[in-house]
């Protein structure tokens, strides 16, 4: 049990968490900002909000968790799998909203933290597997 431990809380799935929740606020307080104050529409709003995150969350996965500056596939690369996997969430992301918030009328923000959940497992494996392997 104590050598799963370790392989599950190593350097890389600590500093992914904490970039997932630096992320995960910066996506929340955008789509909150957006959709609340300014009064953007949901999904318009879910967008602006995945974009502002995704660019955070490229150059810190890159440099700070997966350290991948170093490895073979260039940058470049690196940015466009990032980018068509972060896509793939997006859709999931906005199927989520649109069903959570514009069909079952639930609250946006807890819609949003409930879709974030899921976004951040899926990133991981795409990001670890695919993209920064």
């Amino acid at each position: 049990m104590n050598l799963l431990l370790k392989k599950i809380w190593n350097r890389e799935m600590i500093a992914y968490l904490i970039v997932g929740a630096i992320t995960t606020m910066i996506n929340i307080i955008t789509y909150h900002i957006l959709c609340n104050e300014w009064e953007i529409e949901n999904l318009i709003a879910n967008v602006i909000a995945w974009l502002v995150s995704v660019l955070f969350a490229f150059a810190a996965n890159d440099r700070i968790v997966f350290s991948a500056g170093e490895k073979k596939n260039s940058l470049l690369k690196r940015g466009i799998q990032f980018t068509g996997a972060r896509v793939a969430s997006l859709v999931i992301d906005e199927a989520g909203m649109f069903l959570l918030v514009d069909i079952l009328s639930l609250n946006n923000l807890i819609s949003k933290v409930c879709m974030n959940v899921i976004v951040i497992i899926l990133n991981y494996i795409l990001s670890k597997w695919y993209i920064f392997k």
